[in-house]
């Protein structure tokens, strides 16, 4: 019987874990309310978005959002953003932007719904 040696080389390996941010924050600038959103509106991020949303909004009718810090969006935060639309419009109110990313202009305007939402070119919004 013969004897084999097996030779094993062990790698270290690092893991690097990256932790997205998501923050959703409300305060009144002039009378009015607006929400700011920072990092990936996804489907990771919507239930908080939309929870945060109905919290700041309670009663008011008229909401802006600040989606400059929005890093990336898909097709889930479009949808939280249309349902947020839609609520405030049945109400008789409006939602309107303050200032979105470009990853956010990207996908309003692949989808076709920058208009509905009064999106200008380059991230600009109707005053």
């Amino acid at each position: 019987m013969s004897k084999v040696t097996l030779l094993v080389s062990f790698t270290s390996i690092r893991l690097a874990a990256t932790v997205t941010v998501f923050q959703v924050g409300s305060s009144t600038h002039s009378g009015e309310l607006v929400v700011s959103v920072v990092g990936e509106l996804d489907l990771a991020s919507t239930d908080e978005f939309l929870a945060e949303v109905n919290d700041a909004v309670g009663d008011e009718q008229n909401l802006k959002l600040d989606l400059s810090g929005v890093t990336f969006m898909d097709s889930t935060g479009l949808g939280a953003l249309i349902k947020v639309r839609n609520r405030l419009v049945d109400r008789g109110g409006a939602l309107s932007f303050v200032a979105v990313s470009a990853a956010v202009e990207r996908v309003l305007t692949l989808t076709g719904m920058a208009e509905t939402f009064g999106l200008e070119p380059e991230g600009q919004v109707d005053a």
